[in-house]
């Protein structure tokens, strides 16, 4: 069966043509293809279309945004284990006092990194923020003995 020629003006119209473009296309009056708009739904057609792709382009956006947080979130979290890693193996080592600056720059890389957990994920990050903290706490008493 072939479309019927409101089914085919609906297809022009919602690729952009205007009604006059579709009247002398189909060679029918304007007011036919007023009619066809109104009586056919045309705009409900272009909303529920309009709608699909927003809800399409709404839903890949906000899946690239959480990959996007999960990655800045598990990079940080590396960055603070080697960072504790390192500090650790300097104090373990006994070179605290040659590392002191390596030892400060990797302290302020993980308290951004802290930051950063908090900012993304405020209950979770607060528990490994403070655990940071403990674990710094725990490294600077034992280089002060």
């Amino acid at each position: 069966m072939t479309p019927k020629k409101h089914e085919e003006a609906l297809q022009d119209w919602l690729s952009g043509m205007s009604r006059m473009e579709i009247a002398q296309k189909y060679c029918v009056q304007l007011s036919t293809v007023t009619s066809w708009y109104g009586r056919y739904h045309w705009k409900k057609e272009r909303d529920k279309i309009k709608d699909k792709l927003q809800e399409s382009f709404y839903k890949r956006l906000t899946d690239k945004v959480t990959q996007a947080v999960d990655n800045y979130v598990a990079a940080s979290l590396m960055v603070s284990k080697i960072g504790l890693s390192v500090i650790q193996e300097i104090y373990r080592q006994g070179n605290y006092a040659e590392n002191w600056q390596q030892i400060q720059r990797w302290v302020k890389i993980m308290e951004i990194a802290a930051n950063v957990h908090k900012s993304v994920i405020p209950e979770i990050p607060e528990k490994m923020a403070q655990q940071m903290i403990e674990e710094l706490q725990k490294i600077r008493t034992e280089h002060e003995d």
